[in-house]
């Protein structure tokens, strides 16, 4: 069990020449195993003299549960918390061109264009693409090809940049460990959180969510922390953690996404949206 100790009681604890160490000591031992915290709120107990100056006016201090001690701290705020922003991002269509649709450029499968901006269901969606794949014969090797090419979007990396002079990030998306890496490296390495691939021989056969819903559950999360969260994203798959976020935002986002999730603002430039969160932030 922990204890929270005044200076002076720690002083008195630490000197048995002062007067209080017999009385704090018989304390500390009949306390202790429960807990003991003080504060200084019973001056007229102790002596006036002492038999060192410098503690002349060492204060008795009363022992109660630390749960009582830390009640009464909150209370007269002095140990009130303070409750950190924290950025949560969707990438693909917010800091980098969607993947899925750079590779159908690339293999001429305009089949692949199909993205969470279209397709609710998110396992529906992979399934297709899965076996779209399978029947092309496209590899894994041949996406993450095509995924070393790409580059963020033009002011992307600025607008990390200074998001992270305001507090952290953390980058939520539906892609994939093997997908990730070359893009998340370009934007200075953020955190992110996405899912795993299961591949066999180069080829894709299925994937492995993270967990289900997992920007939401994962912006959740961070409020349990005691974060306030501002989250920004473009598709189907964002709104959760957008209506769990407390201030949600969309950015280069469809009409459609618009239209249904008229709540949430929506914006096309990076400078905007940072004014948007330094405000929602206090800053």
């Amino acid at each position: 069990m922990c204890s929270l100790l005044d200076l002076h009681v720690v002083l008195a604890q630490l000197d048995s020449i002062q007067v209080p160490h017999q009385r704090t000591h018989a304390r500390w031992v009949g306390h202790a195993k429960q807990g003991w915290a003080s504060c200084p709120i019973r001056t007229w107990d102790w002596p006036k003299r002492t038999k060192r100056a410098p503690f002349r006016n060492l204060l008795l201090l009363s022992a109660f549960p630390v749960a009582s001690a830390c009640h009464l701290g909150s209370r007269s705020g002095l140990l009130r918390s303070v409750k950190q922003s924290i950025v949560t991002l969707d990438m693909e269509g917010v800091l980098t061109p969607e993947i899925w649709i750079a590779v159908a450029e690339k293999t001429g499968i305009p089949e692949l264009r199909r993205t969470t901006r279209d397709e609710p269901d998110y396992d529906k969606l992979m399934r297709y693409r899965i076996e779209i794949l399978d029947r092309h014969g496209i590899r894994l090797s041949k996406i993450q090809e095509v995924i070393g090419t790409l580059t963020p979007l033009p002011g992307a990396v600025e607008f990390i940049q200074a998001l992270r002079l305001r507090g952290q990030v953390i980058v939520l998306s539906d892609t994939f460990e093997q997908f990730a890496q070359p893009l998340i490296r370009q934007l200075g390495w953020p955190t992110v959180f996405c899912h795993r691939l299961i591949v066999e021989n180069d080829r894709i056969t299925g994937y492995r969510l993270r967990m289900t819903d997992q920007k939401r559950q994962s912006v959740r999360a961070l409020q349990l922390l005691h974060y306030q969260v501002l989250a920004a994203g473009d598709s189907y798959n964002d709104t959760t953690m957008l209506k769990q976020a407390d201030h949600g935002f969309l950015f280069h986002a469809p009409e459609n996404i618009r239209r249904e999730f008229p709540q949430f603002s929506a914006f096309d430039d990076y400078g905007l949206l940072l004014n948007a969160m330094d405000t929602a932030m206090g800053n």
